[in-house]
């Protein structure tokens, strides 16, 4: 059995609110100087949106296995306040890697917590190791974020005013430009006046992809509609066709 460390081990735990705070300037800063040009903005927020995303979701795989190691084997406190995330985020963590269900308690610090880890896999890194690479990666797991929720914004903006009677784009346009990857995307940010239902442009480009060849059922929870709408949409396109 792998034995839990019996001395508290001390995690530095770094100030995220400012680390947030100078990353959120920084990319407001770069997106106010192309404040003239809403397209560029748009697009370069856009940019930013899919890099955070990739970031974190590259970072925070790594983040969680330092954090588990440390949670699991040494005896720590408040691990959270050094990961970036909060103590109910942890908790869903370690549930997650110990297979536990929602509700469901975890082993107290000692022996059976460490043995539960070994059991679910939950890898024992060396002390400093886990230490470093979780204060590292969680700093660059909040930047992103940080660099994200505000890019996040500027693009959706973006999105509704290039939809808008301004200037006329149509989802297409918007999709390439702004680097969205689907109609159902856009209905979220616009909101549900937009929604294929309610709107001529996204319902005939919903029908023809399925006419093209595609599943009818992929369609449907693209556009986000039920694949029963969608056949009726098509029984009509076909019957105004014939």
């Amino acid at each position: 059995m792998t034995a839990p460390n019996p001395d508290i081990v001390r995690i530095p735990r770094p100030d995220f609110a400012d680390i947030r705070r100078q990353a959120a300037d920084e990319v407001a800063a770069e997106l106010d100087a192309l404040a003239a040009d809403l397209t560029r903005r748009g697009h370069r927020a856009g940019q930013i949106v899919h890099q955070a995303d990739a970031a974190m979701a590259s970072l925070r795989p790594r983040r969680d296995a330092a954090l588990l190691s440390l949670w699991a084997y040494e005896r720590t406190r408040g691990v959270w306040k050094s990961s970036g995330v909060t103590e109910q985020a942890v908790v869903k963590i370690t549930r997650a890697a110990l297979g536990l269900a929602d509700g469901e308690d975890v082993p107290a610090p000692g022996p059976e917590r460490a043995a539960a880890a070994k059991a679910a896999g939950i890898a024992h890194m060396p002390t400093a190791k886990a230490i470093k690479q979780l204060i590292d990666l969680a700093e660059k797991t909040e930047t992103a974020r940080a660099r994200r929720e505000v890019a996040l914004k500027v693009r959706n903006d973006a999105v509704k005013t290039l939809l808008g009677p301004e200037y006329g784009w149509t989802r297409d346009q918007v999709m390439v430009v702004l680097g969205l990857n689907s109609y159902s995307r856009i209905t979220d940010i616009v909101g549900a006046t937009r929604t294929p239902a309610a709107d001529k442009e996204l319902r005939q480009r919903a029908v023809a992809e399925v006419l093209g060849g595609r599943a009818r059922k992929d369609v449907a929870e693209e556009y986000g509609v039920p694949s029963a709408t969608l056949g009726t949409w098509i029984a009509r396109a076909k019957k105004a066709t014939a």
